[in-house]
Formats: structure tokens, sequence, C-alpha cells
């Protein structure tokens, strides 16, 4: 790795509420990795984040699942690998009760796997979907068997908060969190890990400082990167607690090329 290294979150951070890197940013980040390494951390799953990490033209290692899965798309290396406590215990009950409160598909992803019950909510099915990645229509049957678990997505088309609710009473492991502009999406993330121990990681391994790290978020999970890299920038539509873990905020949000813009006007920081 190189001597300076770039730490980008995704959504609210390095893409538009639309799911979209700019062309800006894109170009930039092919500048700026000629003299620094940059790595996505992100919440999303191997198969829905890798799109940004190729479009980028990256090489590095990328953090998916908020820090529980280190992998190298370039030549499928797996660095580091943690998996969900207590996943057979929340789909059988998924799987027991789905038509009951409402669930109408559910995907399970494992590592660059992904399972998928049905063709139901495109949407959902669209952003989970890697055709390059091993993606695979299964059975409920097969999905109760999955005992390496990452993530778990469900679409609903009715009230979810019931569902939330009992499986925050199956495990206390989780985070549970919607989407964006979505009242019908339910997704079940890793929450005994993060993207800061997973980048302490590999900074180890590769021999650098923390303080040559440059951190950009804008959520909760964000936090410890940003504290703990020698620069944080908390994205101006990040909330308050997360703006007060950061060194710098930017002045442009997400949508309007916020990391872009931030850079720009402080290229003494992305200096050797």
């Amino acid at each position: 790795m190189k001597e300076k290294v770039l730490v980008l979150d995704l959504d609210g951070t390095a893409i538009t509420d639309d799911y979209v890197l700019t062309e800006e940013l894109i170009d930039l980040c092919i500048q700026l990795e000629k003299k620094m390494d940059i790595i996505i951390a992100t919440g999303r799953s191997a198969s829905d984040g890798v799109r940004y990490y190729e479009k980028l033209n990256l090489s590095s290692n990328m953090i998916c699942y908020n820090g529980a899965y280190i992998w190298n798309p370039v030549n499928n290396s797996v660095d580091y690998c943690e998996y969900m406590e207590n996943a057979s215990d929340i789909l059988h009950y998924i799987i027991d009760n789905y038509e009951s409160v409402g669930i109408e598909n559910i995907i399970v992803s494992s590592g660059i796997n992904t399972y998928v019950l049905n063709e139901k909510n495109k949407f959902m099915c669209d952003m989970m979907y890697e055709e390059k990645l091993p993606f695979e229509y299964v059975t409920s049957a097969f999905l109760e068997k999955i005992d390496k678990v990452h993530r778990i997505v469900l679409s609903c088309k009715t009230d979810i908060v019931l569902v939330q609710n009992k499986i925050k009473s199956i495990s206390r492991s989780v985070d549970i969190f919607g989407w964006k502009g979505r009242n019908d999406i339910i997704d079940i993330s890793m929450a005994n890990v993060n993207k800061f121990e997973a980048v302490k990681r590999l900074m180890s391994k590769e021999g650098i400082a923390m303080k040559n790290v440059i951190a950009f978020g804008d959520g909760k999970n964000d936090i410890p990167i940003l504290k703990g890299a020698g620069i944080g920038v908390a994205m101006v539509n990040a909330n308050d607690e997360v703006k007060e873990n950061a060194d710098f905020v930017t002045r442009f949000d997400n949508q309007n090329n916020g990391i872009y813009r931030f850079v720009m006007e402080n290229t003494g920081l992305f200096k050797k």
C-alpha cells in the first residue's frame, strides 16, 4: 500500500441519494489513487458495494458489512471475515412467519454470495444484485439452513414495526435499519463490528500509521473511524454528533459533490 490512505463511506457520503457517483468524484479518485490508496468502507454487502469500487477503478481492499468482511475484488482474496451471531434464530423466525407478518421477499448476504427467495420488490433485488458475483434464487428451506450470514434484507407489504421489534427481541447483536425513502424494507446488519477496527487491521498489516489515514463519513457508524483517523471529515449532511467527532466538516453535502469540493478547497491535506 501507499503511504497515505483515503477511506470513503458510500451512502450519504461518496454517492448521492440516487446512488450515483459523480463524474467529478470519479475523476478525482483516479487522480488521488496515484499517490494514496483508496478504501471503500461501507455497511453494504460486497454485491452492492463492488459496483462503486469498479467505477472508481480501485485496486485496494474493500471493507463491507461495516467491517465484518475485508475483501479485495481484484484478486478475490479475503483478509478478514466475521459472521452474524444468532443468524439462524433470526432466519428461523422470518421463514416461519414471513407470510403471516407480511414479508414478501428475503435476501441473505454471505461474503460475496447473495441468496434470494423470489423476485418480488424489484428495487430491492436490483440494489443487492451484481451479475459478476454469485447470485442465486433459493427456497425458504435453503435459507433457513444458512449458518454463515453477514446481512439479511427483507421487503414487507405491511407494517414493518412488528417484524423489527421481534427481531430485536431475538438478537441484540444486530442493528436494524430502513432504507432512505422506503417504508417497505428492513435491513438487518451486524452490530458488533465497526469500520475503524477493520481499517486498523489493514493498516497494521501494511505497517501504515493511522495518522496517515483520511476518512470521510456521515453516519453514526462512521464516528469511530472519523475519531481514529489522522484526519476525519464529516459530511455537512451528517447529524451533529457525527460532526462533533470530526476534524473537519464539508461545506457541501453528498448531493452537491461534498467530497470533491472539500478536496479542491483543502489540497494541502492530500499531499504527501
